[in-house]
């Protein structure tokens, strides 16, 4: 009779036992769930202080930068990650034709005009990479082409590259294209 008493207290034991560590497990899972809002809270709030601190008159570089690197990198998993300097070489309606330099924190990059489609209501569509996509032709017709040709000279590497290793110190620090208030369209 003593073993079977001992038996059911086990087992009962057993129970709250395992009661107890499914409850701890669930104050876990929502101090983690809880925490994990405060981080993104944290970060949605310091993007929008740090775009409020940056007094530049092309508040939507961010979205340039973005449809760039994209273009460009198929690996670009934080924006943190690659930064861009660039300048418009020329427009068509809502074609702009760039060229970019883009690196990373190490120093690998590159340089090269691509193309930005906005949409109508003034928001970039997306950019494309002659790089990725084969016919130059088709991309940059006619006097666009040879505008883009021509601008490789043109484009201060050598600035852009200095401008990005501050960016890449403070990240507050918005494009040159940006700064030096050149129209977004």
């Amino acid at each position: 009779m003593v073993s079977s008493q001992n038996f059911w207290i086990q087992k009962v034991r057993k129970k709250a036992m395992k009661a107890k560590l499914v409850q701890a497990a669930k104050v876990f899972l929502l101090i983690l769930s809880i925490s994990l809002l405060f981080i993104v809270a944290v970060a949605v709030i310091t993007r929008e202080v740090q775009d409020s601190l940056v007094d530049t008159p092309n508040k939507n570089w961010r979205e340039y930068e973005t449809a760039i690197l994209s273009a460009c990198y198929a690996d670009v998993f934080l924006p943190s990650e690659k930064l861009c300097e660039w300048e418009i070489i020329t427009q068509h309606g809502n074609t702009i034709y760039v060229w970019a330099f883009c690196a990373d924190v190490n120093g690998q990059g590159s340089s090269g005009p691509l193309v930005v489609y906005i949409r109508p209501s003034g928001e970039v569509e997306k950019a494309i990479c002659p790089l990725i996509f084969d016919d130059y032709k088709t991309l940059f017709p006619g006097e666009s082409y040879e505008e883009v040709n021509n601008y490789r000279d043109r484009f201060d590497l050598d600035r852009a590259w200095s401008h990005l290793e501050m960016r890449f110190q403070d990240r507050t620090i918005p494009p040159l294209i940006a700064i030096e208030g050149t129209p977004l369209p």
